[in-house]
Order: C-alpha cells, then structure tokens, then sequence
C-alpha cells in the first residue's frame, strides 16, 4: 500500500515538472518571436543629421538619415534659397538651425511639416545665384553648390608669390581630370517577390549616374565616367520574367565618349527607385499589372539600331525628338509661365502639381484616380508651363481649361469625354435633321433680294433640307428651313436692307410769252447782321450790304421790304394787282445772310401763269 502511494506521488511529480518546462520554453518562444517582430518592423524614416563640408568647386551640404532618404528639391527665386521636402520623413534630435561660414550659403532650417502628414523640409538661403545638384550617396544626401569662378588675374606679375598659386590649382584641376574612367563590369536583372524586380549595375569604382524618363515606358541610365567592354554590348531580355521590365540595352557609342548608357524599356509606367551602394548600382521596379509574355507578343523595336545607331551629342543629351512630333503645318506650343528650376526625386506627383500651382498663381483640379512618382532635374530654369506638359506626358495624364482651373485627368478619361462630347454634337446635328420644315415669306423693301440677299440666304441653308428662292416681281425672299435657320435669314436681311442715301433738289417753273417778259417784275435784296454769338465782333452790329432801297426804313428781319432791287412789272397799278412768287435763302439757326428774291407776273389778263 505504501509503495503504490509512493509511485503515484512520484508519477505526480513528474507530470508537473514537465508542465512546468514546456510554460518555460513556451514564454521563451513568445519573447523570441516578440523580438523578431520589432526586429522586422522597420523603424521610422528620421534625418539624424545635417553638416556642411567644402572643397576646391563646391560647397557641401549632407543631410543624413537613418535609411536612404526620399526628397524632392525647388530653387526658389524670392528669397534666393533651395527647398528640400522628405516625405513620411521625421527630425531626429538635431541641431535645425545653422549658420555656416560661406560664400554662397547664407542659413540652413530644418522643420517639420505635421499639417499635411509627416513631412520634414530643409531650406537652404544662398548669398548668389549658383547651380547645384542633389545625390543620394547611401544613406546620405548630397547637395553641392559650385563655387563662382575666381578672377586669378594679378595686378602684378613682378611677385613670384602671386604666379605661384594660379599654377598649382591648374594642376590640381588636371589631376581630377586625368581620373581614369570605371568599366562596367556586371549588368544583372533579379526577379524577386509579388512581380518587383531589380536590375544590378557593378562598376570598377563609384561612379556618377543620371537617369531620365524618355517616353511612359522608356528609361535612359547614364554612367558618367564609364567605359562598356564590348562583350556586355547585348540586350537582356526579361519578358517571360513577372516583372515591370522588358528588355535592358546596355550602348556606348564614339560620339558618347566616356559616357554608358542603359536603356530601360518597360511593360508599363511603374514606380522605381534607385539605391547605390558602393560599387554597385540598384534600380528597383514595382510589379507589373502586364502578365509575362513571349519576345514575339512584345513586339520590341530591333535593339541593333540602337547599338549601331552613332548619337550625336544633342541626341544623347534629349529625351524626345519634339520636330518630329509636330506635324507638319501645326506651329509648336509657346511657353511662357515664369522660368523655375526642379529636382524631384520619386516625389509623389500631387505634390508636383502643388508646387506648380503655387509657382504659377493658378487655380489646379486634380481626379482622384490621378496618381504616379516624378523624377525629375532641371538644372536651367524653364517655364514652368512645360514642366507641367512634361511631367503631364512622362505619366500618361491630360488637362483641360475650365474656365480659371486647370483639370488634370488621366489620359484615357479625357479621351473618353472628348468622346461623349462629340456623341452629344451628333445627337444635336440628328435633333436637327428631324426638326419641322417651315415656310416664311419676308419682303425686301430697298435692296435687290435675287442679287443681293439670296446669295447670303443661301450659305446657311441646312444641308439637303433647306431650300430659298426671290420673286422678282414683289422683291420677297421665299424660305423654307427649320425654325433657326429662318431666324437666322431674318437677322441677315435685317441687316443688309437699309435705304440707300438721296438728294433732294426743289425747283419753281413760270411760264410767260415774248410780250410778257416786259411785264415782269422783280425784287431782290438781303440784310447781314453780326452780333457776339454769331459772329467775331464784341458789339451787335446791322448793315445793309445790297445798294440802296426804296423807301421805308432797315428792317433786318427776313421776308421784309428792305429789297436793295425794285423794278416792279411797268403795267401794274399796284403791286397787289400781280401775282408774285417769293424766295427766301437762308441757314436755320444762327444764320447771318438771308436774301429775298421776289417774282411778280401780270396775270390779270391771262398774260402769264405760274406752273409750279
């Protein structure tokens, strides 16, 4: 009895000492995994420092951080400075404000952006207008001022001192000339997870790059400094691969010197980026929405051209050929926004247009399903109207002008409205083809309606419905169209039929026998009167200007009997006893001459008449 007890309190207590291990090894478990994850996670993007350094051309500023940094860079005009943004990029516990001692660099300021995400901005006040450039180098960023050339001239050359100083810059510049170049030792395409890709350039040394988007689905990689073995000279071709690119073209030609060129063509537009590290040159693709295919579906442009093709110096240095884009009889678009300079590097593209509306002052409509990364430098200012058309075409996008805002959309919904608006021109142009007929008649009343108002009736006329036609006889247009174009020959005929400017001559007639032309009579004369508000003089002042008359005082008032001639007719006893026919000439209103003619005739004896 007491020995089974005693096995059973033995079982017991093994049963709880292996309890008691697996909890322990389970905590373990979990505290491990716990690690791992925040090992996994990546920790925040943060700028851990900003420094200066200078050499012989430039003057440095390194901005570095604890991953590689994402920026894009804006040379502002007013205050004369550079902007640098680094999106979902924090400060770490740094100094934000310095003043360094140089000629070119006036303050640097350090601050973070929390009202439109976490953003961090750098602006950099410069003393002169210089160039500069901005480059990843790792984790770092390096943006180099060039320092303005110095006048070595001396204001006199007895000085050996002087002399001596020019000499050894001139030789310390052909030493960096005299730089050998790097050969291009490795070109390699990796295909990694969910359709990203990578493509590894290894050089013999560091190397400078550039990289341009030519065209949506066309990338340049320039290796400044470079020499490509012949035996590299031959494409990769990757489209049976799940990734965004097709095909890798490495080309060094004569006329490109010590310059290596990479030409990247692409499924389609897709983000990347680029990481160098030491003698090695990483360019990152996002996957593709393009499943693979074969070299014969792709249908790429023969890569020989591109080998045997010689560029010429402005071919290497420009992305599109634009004459040959223009066709021919249309007149090239002209720029003329206000010049600006960039550098963005894989800067989301809203952004961009954020920028370019603040630089240009206009108002900016963006689609929601607009989206894409700019990588871009312009070292030389340019309008900033053909940035936004470069920026527009290098991401498959379009505008349009309504009213003051500019609406950017993609492509494919511009072409789609363009669509729906001419659908609805056409329904309308239908609408129309199947309105009523009517008949109108409409008079003509000064103008020649067959020669001169028909032929503009009948330029409006609807195709193959409208008819018109002139009666001669009443001068009336007969129109039979649909009720608008109707309105619209009213409006014409309005317009053209207008009286034609005449003038009015009067005459008086008498008709009198030989005989009878003994028995006329007649009387003329005429007064003249000048007085301050008709005439120069500064006193009212009335003269008789006809010879003498007969009898009766000056009356100065027209149609009196002042008549300077009286030769009444010899056979009338008075002058009541003829008939008589009086002029008066004058000018209404402020008139200063008035003359009176009066005719008498003897018409007692039926021996004249006066006709009219």
């Amino acid at each position: 009895m007491n020995c089974g007890n005693y096995k059973s309190s033995k079982v017991r207590a093994i049963a709880i000492f292996l309890v008691i291990l697996i909890a322990v090894f389970t905590g373990c478990a979990q505290n491990m995994a716990a690690k791992k994850d925040l090992e996994i996670s990546p920790e925040p993007k943060l700028i851990t420092e900003i420094s200066t350094s200078e050499d012989s051309d430039s003057f440095n500023v390194l901005v570095k951080g604890n991953r590689m940094l994402t920026y894009m860079s804006v040379k502002q005009p007013f205050p004369l400075g550079v902007l640098l943004y680094f999106p979902e990029t924090g400060l770490d516990n740094i100094k934000t404000n310095i003043s360094p001692e140089s000629e070119i660099i006036g303050s640097i300021t350090a601050s973070e952006l929390t009202e439109e995400g976490h953003k961090s901005r750098i602006e950099i006040l410069l003393k002169k207008d210089v160039p500069y450039k901005a480059a990843n180098e790792g984790t770092c960023l390096k943006i180099s001022f060039s320092k303005p050339p110095k006048d070595l001239s001396s204001p006199t050359l007895s000085s050996s001192g002087p002399v001596e100083k020019p000499v050894e810059k001139n030789e310390e510049k052909a030493v960096v000339e005299s730089k050998k170049p790097a050969w291009v030792n490795r070109i390699d395409f990796s295909s990694e997870e969910a359709g990203k890709s990578t493509i590894i350039i290894g050089t013999t040394q560091p190397v400078e790059y550039r990289i341009k988007k030519a065209s949506p689905q066309l990338l340049q990689l320039k290796l400044l400094n470079t020499r490509l073995p012949d035996y590299r000279k031959f494409p990769l071709i990757t489209t049976r691969f799940e990734s965004a690119v097709d095909r890798i073209i490495p080309v060094q030609t004569p006329a490109m010197k010590n310059t290596s060129m990479l030409t990247i063509e692409l499924r389609e537009s897709v983000p990347y980026l680029i990481e160098q590290r030491d003698l090695l040159l990483l360019v990152h693709f996002e996957a593709s929405t393009i499943s693979p295919r074969p070299l014969e579906d792709a249908k790429l442009p023969a890569w020989k051209k591109v080998l045997t093709q010689a560029l010429t110096k402005e071919e290497v240095e420009t992305e599109i050929d634009i004459d040959e884009e223009i066709p021919e009889g249309v007149v090239a678009e002209k720029y003329t926004g206000e010049k600006i300079a960039l550098d963005f590097y894989e800067t989301d593209i809203k952004n961009v247009f954020r920028i370019l509306k603040e630089v240009s002052g206009k108002n900016f409509a963006i689609d929601k399903d607009v989206a894409g990364k700019v990588t871009l430098t312009l070292d030389k200012p340019v309008p900033w109207d053909q940035v936004l058309d470069l920026v527009l075409k290098m991401n498959q996008l379009g505008k349009v002008f309504e009213g003051d805002i500019i609406r950017i959309a993609t492509a494919e919904t511009l072409k789609k409205e363009e669509g729906q608006y001419k659908d609805l021109l056409k329904a309308k142009e239908e609408q129309k083809a199947v309105a009523p007929l009517t008949t109108e008649y409409i008079s003509v009343n000064y103008a020649n309606a067959q020669e001169d108002i028909l032929p503009k009736i009948e330029a409006i006329l609807t195709e193959n419905r409208g008819s018109v036609s002139a009666d001669k006889r009443t001068n009336i247009i007969i129109m039979t169209d649909v009720e608008t174009k109707i309105e619209k020959a009213r409006e014409i005929i309005n317009s053209l039929d207008i009286p034609t400017r005449q003038v009015m001559i009067e005459a008086r007639i008498v008709e009198a026998t030989v005989d009878f032309a003994r028995e006329l009579g007649i009387k003329w004369g005429g007064n003249f009167y000048q007085t301050a508000s008709h005439g120069r003089g500064r006193v009212d002042i009335t003269e008789r200007v006809f010879g003498a008359y007969d009898g009766g005082d000056y009356d100065s008032t027209a149609g009196a009997t002042n008549y300077a001639v009286n030769l009444p007719g010899a056979n009338l006893f008075t002058a009541a006893k003829g008939a008589g026919l009086g002029f008066t000439f004058g000018r209404i209103g402020g008139s200063t001459l008035d003359l009176d003619i009066r005719l008498m005739a003897m018409e007692t004896n039926a021996e004249g008449k006066i006709i009219s």
